[in-house]
């Protein structure tokens, strides 16, 4: 993964960005997390279904160990240069042809924090994302 990538997501975005060496059949994403447990999967040079492949592996692990809390979490996927069209009609992937799409992209969806923000329920989150990311490397 670009270190670019990453820079652009915590600089402008501000998100919490984790690295995480496979999620399906994604090699070397990055995990972007926000305050609002929205959790977006950054991949380059892949196909779309390998990106559902990955969100559904996620949606899977969420959902086996929070049960109906796993429904408070979303998850999107951003592909930057992706090896075919997106072909989905809904908002689950985004798709980038070069930096500057992407970098426009981050900037117009900052990851401000809620009013209700609770940073121990946060940091919670981002340590069970750690957990879940860390198994599905190594899986």
């Amino acid at each position: 993964m670009d270190p670019e990538i990453q820079t652009i997501l915590e600089s402008s975005g501000r998100y919490i960005v984790k690295t995480c060496e496979k999620i399906g059949k994604l090699r070397n994403t990055l995990v972007a997390i926000a305050y609002n447990q929205t959790i977006r999967i950054v991949a380059t040079d892949v196909k779309p279904e390998e990106m559902v492949d990955a969100i559904q592996t996620l949606i899977t692990i969420f959902d086996d160990t929070l049960g109906s809390t796993a429904n408070d979490i979303t998850l999107r996927g951003l592909i930057l240069n992706p090896t075919e069209p997106n072909k989905r009609e809904d908002d689950l992937i985004t798709t980038f042809n070069n930096k500057d799409e992407f970098t426009k992209y981050v900037s117009e969806h900052k990851n401000n924090k809620p009013d209700d923000y609770d940073a121990e329920l946060f940091d919670a989150f981002s340590t069970y994302i750690n957990t879940v990311i860390g198994y599905v490397g190594k899986a």
